[in-house]
């Protein structure tokens, strides 16, 4: 949960593969579950069972616009080889001029 609080503050956190893997799954169902539920009650009461602090507030105004979660291998990590990753949230809008992006270059 303090992983998908960060990623909800900072839209994009950079943590170890394992750790994405998980932080993506429990986020693409927390993302689903705020966006499809119009009882702003239901919505506020997820929010505050998953995140915590001032995410809360961003979470809640974000609720609509929230689109999907991205993993970027980056590098591994020089103590132990892990590999780390960037784990980005996208919003809708992101999703959109990406499409348009793709489709011009084809």
């Amino acid at each position: 949960m303090n992983l998908l609080t960060s990623l909800v503050l900072y839209e994009q956190i950079s943590t170890t593969e394992a750790k994405a893997k998980e932080l993506k799954r429990v986020a693409q169902k927390f993302i689903h579950d705020i966006s499809s539920d119009d009882n702003n009650f239901n919505i506020v009461r997820l929010i505050n069972k998953n995140v915590y602090g001032g995410a809360r507030k961003k979470a809640f105004d974000m609720r609509k616009v929230l689109g999907s979660v991205k993993m970027y291998k980056t590098t591994e990590r020089v103590g132990d080889g892990c590999l780390q990753v960037i784990v980005k949230l996208e919003t809708k809008k992101e999703k959109k001029n990406e499409d348009k992006s793709t489709k011009t270059t084809k």
